[in-house]
This record gives C-alpha cells, sequence and structure tokens, in this order.
C-alpha cells in the first residue's frame, strides 16, 4: 500500500486541508497530487528516487509529499528557512533527482543550482501547487 492512497476513499467535497487561502477538498487534494505525481513522472523521477521538498508548512507542502509518494519516490523534506550553505551540503548528500522548491527559498536553491559546481545538480522544480 502507497501512503499516498490514502487520500482516496475521502468524500470529493469534504474539507481536507486548512491554510491561509481557506479549505481544499479532498477532491482538490487528489486533482493536484496527481498533477503533481504527473509532473514528476514527466522528469523521469521514479521509484526509489529522491525527491528533496524545501517548502515551509502549508497545503502546498502537503500536496507535494503525497505526490513524491505517488511516484514511489522517497521525500526528503528539507527545512526552506536554513541558510545557503547547510542547503547545499543537505542536497550534496541527499543527491536528489529533483528540488521542489517554494516560498523564501527558491531563489537560494535556483542559485546553488546555476553556481553548485556539480555535474548532475538535481532539477529544480520552483512552482506554486
Amino acid at each position: 500500500m502507497n501512503l499516498a492512497s490514502l487520500i482516496d476513499p475521502h468524500p470529493a467535497t469534504s474539507r481536507a486541508l486548512c491554510g491561509t487561502e481557506g479549505w481544499l477538498t479532498w477532491g482538490d487534494v487528489r486533482k493536484w497530487t496527481r498533477s503533481v505525481a504527473s509532473g514528476l513522472t514527466d522528469l523521469g523521477v521514479g521509484k526509489g528516487d529522491r525527491v528533496a521538498i524545501a517548502w515551509p508548512t502549508s497545503m502546498e507542502f502537503v500536496v507535494a509529499y503525497l505526490a513524491v509518494l505517488a511516484t514511489g519516490a522517497v521525500v526528503v523534506p528539507l527545512n526552506p528557512d536554513s541558510p545557503a550553505a547547510e542547503l547545499e551540503r543537505e542536497l550534496n548528500f541527499v543527491d536528489p533527482a529533483v528540488v521542489i522548491c517554494g516560498g523564501r527559498c527558491t531563489e537560494t536553491i535556483a542559485g546553488l543550482a546555476a553556481t553548485g559546481g556539480r555535474s548532475s545538480f538535481p532539477k529544480v522544480v520552483a512552482a506554486t501547487v
């Protein structure tokens, strides 16, 4: 059983997540999760790959987390408020296939990807869900 499948049995119109912009229903969560998972699959993410998520605690983080699980990949949550040097050290250690980032750390992560000096720095997905 994949943990992401836990969202499937809930009624589509029932409230699932509350955020600063209101509520998401279970139907919304399923739709967003499938959309993000599809995008990750298009980027080549698959079973066993590591995907780092550097996103503040939010509805978007939950959706990204579930989407990574839905692909069979492994979630590596990172603190988006970490200093750039710490994020770089963690990313070098984890070696994720993709980094999903949002909020304040997006610019930091993109800068690390551009200047990290690694021949295979992961794809960086900076988005709003």
